[in-house]
């Protein structure tokens, strides 16, 4: 009876761990709370090369660190259809520390993203806006698992 209750244990026991395993492969789960400017104006003699995002936040939504790795851009006009893009990822650095106390959230800020104007400047015309959307990419500390946040900047021609 001893030697039963024993392997009995064993197998909940590894049953339990095989269990709590799966339950405890957390992903990173970031979003994006803030950007700043959210639109830009441009013409066609305009000699600026990139729009300037000076902020844009970031906030974990779970208590898993993670870290931006990189960033891509695509180009959509008013009919929302793809004229430029993605581009190849852009590498980017930054950790954003998970939520350690219950209602308390580091925000992680990312200044100065430049947003090429070219391709605004090639393909519309005066008077019609564009949609240039940014996608980050968040992987944990393993290097494992990823999140993506996405965020976009509005461009008018005039």
């Amino acid at each position: 009876m001893k030697k039963f209750s024993i392997l009995i244990l064993a197998v909940t026991i590894f049953l339990a761990c095989n269990y709590t395993k799966e339950a405890l492969e957390l992903k990173p789960d970031i979003e994006i709370t803030y950007i700043n400017p959210v639109a830009c104006l441009t013409c066609a003699g305009d000699s600026t090369y990139a729009a300037m995002i000076q902020e844009i936040h970031f906030v974990p939504k779970n208590s898993f660190d993670s870290y931006l790795t990189e960033f891509t851009l695509e180009y959509y006009d008013n009919a929302s259809v793809l004229f430029s893009g993605p581009t190849a990822p852009l590498a980017i650095y930054g950790k954003i520390q998970g939520i350690v106390t219950a209602g308390v959230v580091d925000t992680f800020i990312l200044e100065n993203i430049p947003v090429p104007l070219g391709p605004v400047r090639t393909h519309l015309s005066s008077g019609q806006t564009a949609k240039v959307v940014l996608r980050f990419v968040a992987v944990d500390e393993y290097f494992e698992n990823s999140d993506t946040a996405i965020t976009w900047i509005g461009i008018s021609m005039q």
